[in-house]
């Protein structure tokens, strides 16, 4: 649902940026950006230029309209072609039809560009003007017939131009930066295929020659032409004229300045003050903040390598989370092997277990039964990791309960058939169980469970299909105890076997998972089973020095080659 409801708030803000919206608001920046323009060639023929007598003003006037409204045509033509590609992904967000190819790439490049084309255009169709206008100066009743008018006029209208560029170029990058986080939320605006860059040092350039260099080229004009005026005008009305100049640069080009300045600032101070605000809520702990892109440039770059950070750290944070709630869980685990293994007269049993992971799937058990026996699990649940986890303890908690169930029923006996009956029944019935309630997770078990009479020597036990124990006996010969059914959980109604074997004194059973087995070394090699029989050979006055020995020789064989598999191992000795 929160997916769902993530979606239509997209699809609600694309809608609220519709084509009427799009387009609007494209030609309200336009035409206020070359009506500012129109009024600034105006005003520069009215206080800049000796062509401006008091009968020349309606031409001027008529001339710098047209140039006004051919920039709006123009512009108008210009605009429908090219946000065409935009709107058709709007119709795509908004539901309205299919996502064409490429469709997204194009209308973001477009996005980001807008503010380099809208300046081309401007700066093209104002430069035509400067080209044109002067043509008409001899159907421009009441204009003087100077010869250097044509280049006078030709300048005039190419400063108004260049200020009304920088306007457009700046409004229309606020524009860009406002469409982008919504058509695009989750993009980067960095590195999309013929986008063009404009870098911090050029924007502080534009702004540099825009509110400090024009104005004073406009003051250098406005000496010139009155200088040259001085010997031909009176004193009086040539020092008036000079204190209007005067008022307009200081009111006029403060306004424009203040205009420009705020605009250039906006596209370096807002991105910022996003990744300023970004970083203080990081400070504060929230690792789920982004910083908005909506800057083509070295702020652009910044935002997005803190994105890129923010969501390594949000990484390491759910890790850190995950290695402790990891950490909880192996000693939970833990807890599910024997804390101390009973000690048993005449006998002597030792184990040991490494994880491949925090959590793993193997598991052993050594528990006393009513009447005197004792039980011995070694297992292995198939996969690895959180789940196998899981159906380790469901089985060691089957397998205990199943066999100690049955075992009840001989608590003041030594009924030894029984506990032969109670392995049978707790591997069958935790197989059962497995198949009936978790058959569709697929899981299941290599299994051993042993029997052990202790005054006997007698050791019953089933194997379900797990790696077979070796029985090495005090004479130098070795048995098998292969398996007498297949893994445990694989389906129900298996019916299991179940193998005996008398120990005698110096006898020794070793039984381990196919982690000891597969152990690799740096060259590939696995420990095998030819090396588990001579370490077998070698130390079998002892299970706990056999244990040592085979720990040992396993990590030495592995070297620095990673564990991929859990090892398990369980030792019983009948001592002599």
């Amino acid at each position: 649902m929160k997916d769902l409801g993530k979606t239509q708030n997209n699809q609600g803000e694309a809608e609220s940026f519709s084509k009427m919206f799009l387009l609007k608001s494209f030609r309200r920046r336009t035409v206020g950006g070359n009506f500012v323009g129109m009024a600034l060639c105006i005003l520069y023929f009215v206080f800049f230029d000796s062509i401006t007598v008091a009968d020349n003003l309606s031409g001027i006037f008529y001339g710098s309209a047209g140039i006004f409204l051919l920039q709006i045509l123009i512009t108008g033509l210009a605009v429908r072609r090219w946000f065409r590609d935009v709107v058709a992904y709007m119709d795509v967000l908004n539901g309205r039809m299919q996502e064409a190819p490429g469709i997204k790439e194009i209308a973001k490049r477009k996005v980001i560009n807008l503010p380099y084309l809208s300046a081309l255009a401007t700066i093209w169709n104002w430069l035509a003007a400067s080209l044109v206008f002067p043509i008409m100066i001899p159907f421009l009743e009441n204009i003087s017939g100077d010869p250097r008018l044509p280049y006078r006029m030709f300048i005039g209208i190419l400063f108004s131009g260049v200020i009304t560029t920088s306007l457009i170029f700046f409004n229309m990058e606020l524009f860009s930066r406002e469409l982008w986080p919504k058509l695009f939320p989750n993009d980067k605006i960095t590195g999309v295929k013929g986008a063009w860059r404009m870098t911090m040092g050029t924007r502080m350039i534009i702004s540099l020659v825009v509110t400090g260099v024009l104005p004073f080229l406009m003051l250098s004009v406005v000496v010139y032409n009155k200088t040259r005026l001085m010997l031909a005008q009176d004193p009086e009305s040539l020092l008036n004229s000079q204190l209007a100049v005067i008022s307009f640069l200081l009111v006029g080009c403060t306004i424009a300045t203040i205009i420009v300045a705020r605009m250039a600032a906006r596209s370096i101070v807002v991105p910022l003050s996003n990744l300023e605000r970004a970083i203080r809520k990081v400070e504060g702990g929230d690792y789920n903040v982004r910083a908005p892109l909506v800057s083509n440039d070295e702020l652009g770059i910044v935002s997005e390598s803190f994105n890129n950070m923010i969501g390594v750290l949000r990484d390491k944070e759910r890790m850190k989370v995950m290695e402790l709630e990891m950490e909880q869980g192996r000693k939970i685990q833990q807890d599910f092997l024997p804390k101390d293994i009973p000690g048993v007269s005449g006998w002597e049993i030792d184990a040991d277990f490494h994880p491949a992971r925090q959590v793993a799937g193997d598991f052993y058990d050594v528990f006393k039964l009513p009447g005197g026996g004792v039980a011995f699990v070694i297992a292995d649940v198939c996969d690895k990791g959180v789940g196998s986890a899981l159906f380790m303890a469901l089985f060691r908690s089957l397998l205990r309960v199943y066999t100690l169930q049955l075992g009840d029923d001989c608590q003041d006996s030594h009924d030894y058939e029984t506990h032969v009956q109670s392995a049978l029944y707790a591997v069958s019935h935790t197989n059962d169980y497995i198949a009936s309630v978790h058959g569709e997770q697929g899981m299941f078990a290599t299994v051993f469970l042993g029997v052990l009479d202790p005054a006997g020597g007698k050791l019953d036990y089933v194997n379900a299909g797990h790696e077979p124990p070796i029985l090495a006996r005090n004479n130098g010969s070795r048995e098998f105890l292969n398996p007498t059914g297949p893994a445990a959980g694989l389906r129900e109604g298996i019916e299991f076997g179940h193998g005996s074997v008398a120990m005698e004194a110096g006898d020794l059973l070793f039984g381990y998972t196919d982690g000891v087995l597969d152990a690799r070394s740096p060259k590939g090699e696995a420990f095998s089973r030819k090396r588990i029989l001579s370490l077998v050979e070698g130390a079998q006055d002892s299970a706990h020095g056999l244990v040592l020995s085979m720990d040992k020789a396993l990590f030495e064989h592995m070297a620095e080659e990673p564990q991929f598999d859990d090892i398990t191992m369980i030792c019983l000795r009948r001592k002599a």
